[in-house]
């Protein structure tokens, strides 16, 4: 995957700002199988885009910005998982583009791991 230099972190700090603009639609998702309250893993998980997609901005930040990416990737992989497979409480147009997103995961992981050795 190569991708031009400003899309990811674009991308990161747009959904990430989301997360808080949006608060509401993001709780929605996260599984209720985890322990604590859907706010905090949303606005962590914003805080989490919002900062990777700045460290990922500055040169001298990017291989830490790819590295925090790829953690990033992973740590949501579980909860679109149980939207992709586990949760039945959804229509199948919202559960079909869970599905269509997750192995779509595997190669931002894989770019975002590439940045953090210094290879993209």
């Amino acid at each position: 995957m190569r991708l031009n230099k400003k899309v990811l972190p674009t991308a990161l700090i747009t959904m990430g700002a989301l997360h808080f603009l949006r608060a509401k639609t993001f709780e929605s998702i996260v599984p209720p199988q985890l322990p604590g309250s859907p706010r905090l893993y949303n606005f962590a998980s914003g805080a989490w885009e919002i900062a990777t997609g700045f460290l990922l901005t500055d040169r001298a930040t990017r291989e830490s910005g790819g590295a925090s990416a790829a953690a990033l990737f992973l740590a949501v992989w579980p909860a679109n998982m149980y939207h992709a497979w586990i949760e039945r409480d959804v229509g199948w147009p919202k559960k079909l583009y869970h599905i269509i997103r997750l192995p779509l995961q595997i190669p931002l992981i894989r770019y975002a791991w590439k940045i953090a050795q210094g290879r993209a």
